[in-house]
């Protein structure tokens, strides 16, 4: 949401979904509309302390990567900048 303009909130989309995936997986998608990622910016999404913003310390996407992966599962990024930011959350049902 903090990636999403107040100037646009008319054409903001905060979009979370969930499937099962062919294999039975748990998949949970979480996509915006808000300004994208650069690839330099992508990156670095998963190292602990990298931000790009003031009041930030860099924890939140080492820390969800860290949960996610001792599960089992995997916690990817998909973004374009201008367009807007899709990470997928997968994890195994057992």
């Amino acid at each position: 949401v903090q990636a999403m303009a107040d100037e646009h909130a008319a054409r903001n989309l905060l979009r979370v979904s969930t499937h099962t995936s062919p294999r039975g997986e748990v998949v949970v998608e979480v996509q915006d509309t808000g300004v994208g990622m650069k690839p330099e910016v992508l990156s670095r999404l998963f190292e602990p302390f990298f931000t790009t913003r003031s009041n930030s310390m860099g924890m939140g996407m080492p820390v969800s990567h860290a949960i996610v992966t001792s599960l089992g599962g995997t916690l990817r990024a998909e973004s374009q900048p201008g367009m807007g930011t899709l990470i997928t959350i997968t994890l195994p049902v057992d």
